[in-house]
């Protein structure tokens, strides 16, 4: 008895494709990072902090924007403070409450943060699309991105 397997949906290898992409990006990304002292994590609660404007985070507030999701937020930022990464003050409202203020120009990391955000893109980058392929990758890439929102 023999069963043909069908073939597999186009949303498979598109799948597949955008994980492999993902996973190179992300370990250039590390790599990147690790040349400046920084891990993954600790980039991204440094790209959390900047975009919080003049307003301090809870750990809270921070765990819940981390891309890359920490059991513990609360040890990675007391180590982020020991390493001169980040600073803690205690909540004037709720003494219990540690927040951390938005601090990117700080000596210690801001080599790294400048390197990562210099717009060169790491190697696994491949080059956009051009032409009438630009639109068509850009519309893609929107309706994938919007499959999470929903």
């Amino acid at each position: 008895m023999t069963t043909d397997l069908p073939h597999p949906p186009l949303e498979h290898p598109t799948y597949l494709a955008l994980q492999v992409l993902a996973l190179r990006l992300e370990d250039d990304v590390a790599d990147l990072l690790k040349q400046g002292g920084l891990s993954v994590t600790q980039f991204n609660v440094l790209r959390i902090l900047r975009g919080a404007g003049e307003r301090a985070l809870t750990c809270g507030d921070i765990a819940a924007q981390l891309l890359n999701k920490d059991p513990d937020v609360t040890r990675l930022l007391d180590r982020m403070d020991k390493l001169g990464l980040v600073e803690r003050f205690r909540s004037e409202h709720d003494r219990r409450v540690l927040l951390t203020p938005p601090d990117p120009s700080g000596p210690r990391h801001r080599g790294p943060l400048r390197r990562a955000h210099s717009g060169a893109a790491p190697p696994a980058v491949p080059d956009p699309p051009t032409g009438a392929a630009r639109p068509v990758a850009q519309a893609l890439l929107r309706e994938v991105l919007a499959v999470d929102a929903v």
